[in-house]
């Protein structure tokens, strides 16, 4: 997923948050950006993100998965979470 996509996914999913009537608009703003893109959490993408946050217990069990999800698929950026640079797998651009 571009990186523009990517930050209109967050923003429509941030206004989401607790507003059932923007949840549409978060939904839309996914598919448009990136559905093909959707990568699945597998059983060892969840073993993976159980020892994440035994190492960084500051991350979020989502960020975590994130991380799994992304070390399994050689990802090595993502842009959304202005600390995910410290995951030794993560690096921000």
């Amino acid at each position: 997923m571009r990186s523009d996509g990517l930050d209109r996914v967050c923003r429509a999913g941030t206004a989401a948050i607790g507003r059932p009537d923007r949840t549409l608009d978060a939904i839309n703003a996914y598919s448009a950006a990136a559905a093909d893109d959707v990568l699945p959490i597998g059983r060892a993408d969840v073993e993976h993100a159980k020892h994440t946050l035994l190492r960084y217990p500051a991350l979020s069990a989502r960020d975590a998965l994130h991380v799994a999800v992304m070390a399994r698929h050689h990802i090595a950026a993502l842009a959304t979470k202005p600390y995910i640079h410290c995951i030794d797998s993560a690096k921000r651009h």
